[in-house]
């Protein structure tokens, strides 16, 4: 990462000589000038003084790539950050780059305008308040294995907001959900065939510091502002995401496929619910009973049977807030 920037924010709220910049970014003293005016223009708030020492008063709220490398310190997952202000769907930015992209691949965006969920639902994802990332992995590991990716990534976002004190539970298979209403969706896309995978990309959308919602989402959308009454770092936030992935991939990849399967159905907020399962445009009602070592949702129908569920359209009814 930038090597200035690393100096500053380390010294947050101090002063640093020219001389020690220069020193740390390997540049002349016009060169470190030209690159704080750089940095300035970035949105960094930088003071200086008469003796020109330099000190960071402020940092943009962007998920800017050098932040997030900062906040990543000690983790070796991630090989390149993608960032863009606005895009189309961080998921298509992601599939556009797998030939070009050192894996795995972060694709990080301020805005989506076509953001995407599962079926044919959207991603609410209004500029600057929202963290919207995708994850370009190439898992070797076997094709049964890949639909937990999801529940994976889920658990590791859900990690990250229990490390801030709040209280998220999974809602199978994609979804975070706090006090009923959704504050991240989980997008999972696979180009594979029988040869092999040939790539993954996984996104995610977390509402962060969204103060409102529109009409048509408010009742059933939060975010952590409103869950908390605070803002959030969001370079910060995410950082500490893919820390939580990286802990969790690491043991996926290594043969461990199924181990985190426990911790989902520990913050699970499908288990013990009724659900209503659409499969292949056929509906049927029970109650979810178990998340499978496949991942799968276990379900006793109304009818006594019991089905084993993957990832369709699995909604509960009159209990979480939302369907």
């Amino acid at each position: 990462m930038d090597k200035i920037l690393k100096l500053l924010m380390d010294r947050h709220g101090k002063y640093v000589s020219e001389k020690e910049l220069c020193e740390s970014g390997g540049m002349s003293g016009i060169s470190t000038r030209k690159h704080i005016k750089v940095m300035r223009a970035a949105g960094y708030v930088i003071d200086e003084d008469t003796d020109k020492d330099y000190k960071l008063a402020g940092i943009p709220d962007l998920l800017l790539p050098d932040l997030i490398w900062y906040y990543l310190h000690g983790s070796n997952m991630v090989k390149e950050i993608k960032y863009y202000d606005s895009v189309g769907s961080t998921n298509e930015v992601a599939k556009s780059h797998e030939s070009c992209c050192a894996m795995p691949a972060v694709v990080v965006s301020e805005q989506q305008l076509a953001g995407k969920g599962r079926i044919t639902k959207g991603w609410y994802s209004p500029r600057a308040q929202g963290i919207y990332c995708s994850l370009l992995l190439h898992p070797d590991v076997p094709m049964a294995q890949l639909s937990k990716l999801t529940l994976l990534v889920g658990l590791a976002v859900a990690k990250a907001m229990t490390g801030y004190g709040l209280k998220p539970l999974i809602k199978w298979p994609n979804d975070i959900v706090i006090r009923g209403k959704k504050v991240c969706g989980i997008l999972t896309e696979t180009s594979a065939e029988m040869g092999g995978i040939h790539y993954v990309v996984t996104g995610f959308g977390i509402n962060i510091n969204n103060h409102s919602f529109p009409d048509e989402l408010k009742d059933i959308a939060t975010s952590l502002y409103i869950e908390s009454g605070r803002m959030f770092n969001r370079s910060r936030f995410l950082a500490c995401v893919l820390k939580e992935i990286e802990f969790e991939y690491n043991k996926y990849i290594d043969g461990q496929y199924d181990g985190f399967i426990n911790d989902v159905k520990d913050i699970s907020a499908t288990l013990g619910r009724r659900v209503r399962v659409l499969d292949y445009n056929k509906e049927y009602a029970g109650r979810a009973v178990d998340i499978l070592p496949s991942g799968e949702l276990q379900i006793k129908t109304d009818d006594g049977d019991i089905r084993d569920v993957q990832a369709g359209d699995v909604s509960i009814r009159g209990v979480m807030g939302y369907v």
